[in-house]
């Protein structure tokens, strides 16, 4: 989703194009268009939003997202979580499905289509996702401090307040219709990923 210039007025599809703010989303943008004018061999070009998901099966190093939130929602500290940064975060599960109906769609059916945006049904901030993964496993999002005030596990916070160091669209909406209608069914809402097997995350 970082090929596209963050306009919080439009919703991505496969007909918008792109307007990359920084060097990654260029280059990935460049990238897709080369695979996509591609005849052979014959390249489809699956765009996704945030990818999430449970832990890896296969090792446990290394944090992502869902992760790092779920240890930060188990300690008695506040954590600072962007409010306004808007993605359609999609669950990995349902990106394998995507890739393995392409693959067994090859090369006898393939898609009229060579870009599909893969993204979960919701724009979410980060907020609301700590909101949705605190739901789904029984958190508290208050706490005692040793003093006895009530604090806040989640501080929201705008994106503004945090230098990256690089520029990044602020608010990304997609639509994945187009890949929904090739797989035969909608990517999950997060929260209904969430609820499925909290203990996997």
């Amino acid at each position: 989703d970082i090929v596209y210039g963050g306009d919080p007025t439009e919703v991505y599809d496969e007909r918008s194009e792109p307007v990359p703010v920084n060097t990654y989303g260029r280059l990935k943008a460049d990238f897709d268009k080369y695979l996509a004018g591609r005849t052979e061999p014959h390249c489809i070009v699956l765009r996704p939003s945030n990818i999430v998901g449970p832990v890896h099966p296969y090792q446990s190093t290394g944090t992502k997202f869902l992760q790092w939130l779920d240890g930060q929602l188990r300690k008695d500290e506040p954590t600072k979580v962007f409010d306004d940064e808007h993605r359609n975060y999609v669950w990995v599960e349902d990106l394998v499905d995507m890739v393995m109906r392409l693959i067994d769609s090859f090369p006898t059916a393939l898609p009229e289509h060579k870009l599909f945006i893969c993204g979960g049904p919701d724009a979410l901030t980060r907020v609301d996702v700590a909101w949705l993964l605190a739901e789904a496993k029984g958190y508290p999002l208050i706490y005692q401090s040793p003093d006895g005030a009530q604090v806040a596990r989640l501080v929201p916070t705008p994106r503004a307040a945090v230098d990256l160091g690089y520029p990044s669209p602020l608010c990304i909406r997609m639509c994945s219709a187009q890949a929904e209608e090739f797989l035969g069914r909608r990517f999950r809402s997060l929260a209904e990923a969430l609820k499925e097997d909290p203990s996997r995350i």
